[in-house]
């Protein structure tokens, strides 16, 4: 398996969305009635919550889309067929983003979902993209959140068959791959069941986001808050915060999570919410008295957000005077 250019890239996704968009009518004809309840049930059986955020991610003209939705789930498609796209609003009845799958950060930015149902869908990410494409993937889930995948096996082959790419990876290497971009299985098997195994071409595993450690999620909240990206900072040290046994540092993820909260009232909204946000700044600040975190003095950016809640609490704020803790020593020591 090797490397495509950027322009081979954009022509074997091009040519793998016109098959589908010049096909989708009989797509939809022969798999609308298809039996994916194994793969359904072993998804739902992962979320941590329900009802769930889910985005099917290869919606298709929308099956599995109108399921999750009957069940109450809050739940979002994706799929690069434009065609696909209209069927998929009609058949679902939910909102659909039309991305192809090497170009879905842009789309995913600022979205979180408890999970992600790739059925059939992966399979036509070139091998040279995976990571990439599945580390966008782990960074579109909430904490804990999950990913469900379903995939055609074969010998660790990429190309084309027919009018469609696609890469056909064995268990070993794609159980690897999804490994490295931090994930735990939770699951897996071969599909259609109850048939011997050279009559079942499709691999299935479910897996959840791995937690990341604290140096990680410090600096990952660190670049979103220096971004002014306020609460998706708040939610990438709130999964650490989560999981954190050591309960300083407990407490100093969360006196960081609420300044952020704080940031996010005052930023976010037409009306700044000011007394709610000084209220969060003051209990934010506590937490960060003395405090360090993955290696990084805090005491300078402390006090820089408390200069800045003493102006919130005058009325002479500006969005120019907001704290970095790039600015102030809090910078994440580089790796």
């Amino acid at each position: 398996m090797g490397r495509f250019t950027p322009e081979e890239q954009a022509a074997l996704v091009r040519r793998t969305l016109r098959h589908y968009d010049e096909n989708a009518e009989s797509f939809w004809e022969g798999t609308r009635d298809h039996d994916v309840s194994q793969n359904r049930d072993a998804f739902l059986r992962a979320l941590a919550k329900a009802p769930a955020r889910i985005l099917d991610l290869g919606c298709g003209p929308g099956r599995d889309l109108a399921f999750f939705r009957s069940l109450g789930h809050d739940v979002v498609g994706l799929d690069g067929s434009a065609r696909f796209c209209e069927m998929a609003r009609e058949h679902g009845g939910v909102e659909v983003l039309r991305a192809d799958f090497l170009a879905l950060a842009p789309v995913l930015r600022g979205r979180r979902f408890d999970g992600i149902f790739a059925n059939a869908s992966l399979f036509h990410v070139p091998t040279s993209e995976l990571p990439r494409v599945l580390g966008e993937l782990r960074a579109a889930l909430a904490p804990r959140g999950v990913l469900f995948t379903s995939n055609p096996r074969g010998r660790d082959v990429e190309g084309f068959s027919g009018e469609r790419f696609g890469a056909f990876h064995t268990e070993g290497t794609w159980c690897r791959m999804v490994e490295e971009a931090r994930f735990v299985a939770i699951e897996s098997y071969y599909r259609p069941p109850g048939r011997p195994r050279d009559e079942q071409p499709w691999f299935a595993s479910v897996w959840r986001r791995a937690p990341v450690d604290a140096r990680e999620a410090f600096e990952a909240g660190a670049r979103l808050f220096d971004a002014g990206r306020f609460w998706d900072a708040h939610e990438a040290w709130e999964e650490r915060w989560r999981e954190e046994p050591d309960e300083v540092e407990r407490r100093t993820f969360q006196g960081l999570i609420q300044i952020a909260a704080a940031l996010h009232k005052l930023t976010a909204t037409p009306v700044p919410d000011a007394a709610s946000a000084g209220r969060l700044f003051e209990r934010g600040l506590a937490k960060l008295d003395g405090a360090s975190l993955a290696g990084v003095d805090l005491a300078s950016f402390r006090a820089a957000v408390r200069g800045f809640a003493a102006a919130v609490g005058r009325g002479s704020s500006s969005a120019e005077r907001i704290p970095r803790l790039a600015d102030t020593g809090g910078e994440p020591p580089r790796r």
